[in-house]
């Protein structure tokens, strides 16, 4: 089944991307309730929420939560707001809208933004997330490896092709390591693809 959210993921169609993993895509709405709502999306194509393998759902809603915490820092609001509808396009989807009042979900009313802003506004969330690959010496990906931030125990492991995406600031120092290789620290800096990540053992 192919969408526009599909295309949107491909690259086939632009987007204000803030961010992605092996599992998920966010991207700010380009019809917006509020400055910076995003839609979260699996990359999996599944029409209804409810439908998407149990997997799946999980790092859906995982994803999301990184999203909207990010969000938090960067969009002046007094709650980010998480709703479900999905009549309008059949691909599952998690709407993460900034809200200061009630009328700011119903969807009723939109607000326009320039595209310079939106793409402003892609960019203050993106920066909240660093993501890469952690392999070991003959290029093959690791998985499970942690990926701990250092000043906040912030914590995730990588997938069964070696990727992860992790909340951090530039200068954070990331810890990782996996049973039978070395412990390796990174510093982090304004790259924020760090690619593949070599382990020792």
């Amino acid at each position: 089944m192919d969408s526009i959210f599909s295309k949107i993921i491909s690259g086939e169609i632009p987007s204000y991307k803030v961010a992605e993993d092996s599992h998920c895509y966010a991207f700010l709405d380009i019809n917006p309730n509020s400055k910076g709502h995003v839609l979260c999306v699996p990359r999996l194509p599944t029409d209804k929420l409810f439908d998407l393998p149990s997997e799946e759902y999980n790092r859906l809603f995982s994803f999301s939560r990184k999203v909207a915490l990010a969000m938090r820092k960067v969009i002046p609001c007094k709650r980010i707001a998480l709703s479900v509808i999905g009549l309008e396009i059949p691909h599952a989807h998690i709407h993460l809208i900034p809200i200061n009042k009630m009328d700011d979900v119903r969807f009723q009313k939109k607000v326009k933004i320039s595209d310079s802003e939106m793409q402003k506004i892609a960019n203050s969330i993106a920066q909240n997330f660093y993501s890469g690959t952690v392999i070991d010496e003959n290029s093959e990906p690791i998985f499970g490896a942690s990926i701990i931030v250092k000043k906040n125990s912030n914590f995730v492991q990588t997938d069964i092709d070696g990727n992860f995406l992790i909340e951090a600031e530039i200068n954070d120092i990331l810890l990782i390591s996996y049973s039978g290789f070395k412990n390796l620290e990174l510093q982090l800096s304004n790259d924020y693809e760090l690619n593949n990540i070599i382990l020792i053992k």
